[in-house]
């Protein structure tokens, strides 16, 4: 008995000590976690640090971010929480019927819980349509709304019960949809797209373990894209060849981007899923458009596997409306700091690509910058840009936010005059 004692401590002890040895010398190789964390390196000792306790408090944080283990440690915790109480520790994510997990954006947009109101929408629809037209008619810049698809749209069968309790009246997306068919503005709905062809697709659309349109999803959406626009403007874009389509049952990272997210030890089951394999063939005498895209992470389905750079003579992308890529790859690059008016003149076509109509925010503001530089005398927001830089308190925050934001003044009393249009239509929301 005492030996049995003797042993069952000495495996007590090992299993204590062992992830301490583990973080040092990393018997075994743990994979790592997947999505974004903030962690505190390992501290510099130093006698000041010491006697202050500075050392000590960082090396605490620092062994509670790297313990031996915690990679596998997380990804059991994890796993236990998806298979036994459909818990996803993943930000904004919820698990649906079926083990189906959500961004729970998408179900707050399916629901119209976002919903900007009427007025809004109506407003920036009857710019957008303004816009629209003088860059066609000024400078022959073809100007694209792109809808795309969203989850919970597409499988509305497996959001969960406890979300599926009211029905949506309007939404962002439903709103800007039927308002720009009305006004004549070009427009591509994936979103309806997609829904509709949900059960005839020989091929998933949007797959179960992702958050974005699937791999051939988004080859089928840039093949209908190239095809709009070379039927819709005098710009000849290089078309899509299809050689082959491999059927896979393990999934690209594309197609798993939200599962990953989730960090399990088990893969989440899921049907196959297709891998176009294609070409580009275009006509070498004529020269690619230059296109602006301005949209969200849709966009990187397209632009990683190198279908923007075939089918255009650039890869300009506005992130949100704010962040410019690629520069930003290298260095953050704002919006602010560069000409808006140049570089919209450097385009021949600009493309919303955007789900759920922006979350309420059509254009992410291009179409109130845009509609101030063409329609100075009606412009609101230059009216309230004028309000700001007469007032000296309010130049005074400007001042002190744009040091605090990293932006240049200008481009702060640009935000905080957006803020204000939108701010001013909000507050009418609920006028029709």
């Amino acid at each position: 008995m005492a030996l049995i004692k003797k042993y069952l401590f000495v495996f007590v002890m090992m299993i204590l000590v062992f992830p301490a040895v583990q973080e040092d010398l990393k018997v075994i190789i743990s994979k790592p976690l997947s999505g974004l964390f903030s962690v505190v390196a390992r501290p510099e000792f130093t006698s000041q640090g010491w006697f202050r306790q500075e050392y000590q408090e960082q090396y605490r944080q620092h062994t509670e971010d790297f313990p031996g283990f915690k990679s596998d440690l997380v990804r059991f915790f994890n796993q236990v929480d998806y298979s036994l109480f459909s818990i996803a520790h993943a930000s904004k994510v919820v698990i649906g019927k079926k083990g189906y997990p959500f961004g729970t954006e998408y179900i707050r947009s399916y629901q119209g819980k976002n919903f900007v109101g009427t007025r809004y929408c109506n407003e920036k629809v009857r710019l957008l349509k303004i816009v629209q037209d003088r860059l066609w008619t000024e400078k022959r810049i073809f100007l694209l709304v792109v809808f795309a698809p969203d989850k919970a749209t597409f499988f509305p069968e497996y959001i969960p019960t406890r979300f599926r309790n009211t029905e949506a009246v309007n939404t962002n997306y439903s709103w800007y949809k039927n308002r720009c068919l009305e006004a004549g503005v070009n427009m591509i709905d994936f979103n309806g797209f997609f829904r509709s062809a949900k059960d005839t697709s020989r091929y998933p659309l949007y797959p179960k373990t992702g958050i974005h349109w699937s791999n051939y999803g988004a080859v089928k959406a840039a093949d209908s894209l190239a095809r709009y626009l070379t039927a819709k403007t005098p710009f000849r874009v290089p078309r899509m060849v299809v050689d082959k389509i491999e059927v896979r049952n393990k999934a690209g990272e594309d197609d798993t981007d939200i599962e990953m997210a989730m960090n399990l030890i088990w893969k989440i089951p899921h049907p196959d899923y297709a891998y176009p394999q294609y070409h580009f063939a275009s006509d070498t005498a004529q020269k690619k458009p230059a296109c602006l895209f301005i949209g969200d992470s849709f966009y990187w389905n397209w632009y990683y596997p190198g279908i923007i750079g075939n089918m255009f003579s650039n890869v300009d992308f506005w992130y949100y409306g704010k962040d410019i890529y690629p520069q930003t790859f290298t260095k953050p690059v704002n919006i602010g700091e560069l000409n808006f008016m140049n570089e919209v003149g450097r385009q021949n076509i600009i493309v919303f690509l955007q789900t759920n109509g922006g979350y309420g925010n059509l254009g992410f503001d291009f179409i109130d910058r845009m509609y101030a530089e063409t329609d100075p005398a009606h412009s609101r927001l230059l009216y309230y840009e004028k309000q700001i830089r007469g007032s000296q308190s309010w130049m005074e925050d400007m001042k002190k936010n744009a040091g605090e934001q990293h932006l240049l003044l200008d481009e702060q009393i640009r935000e905080a005059a957006l803020y204000m249009v939108n701010q001013e239509l909000l507050d009418k929301k609920h006028q029709n």
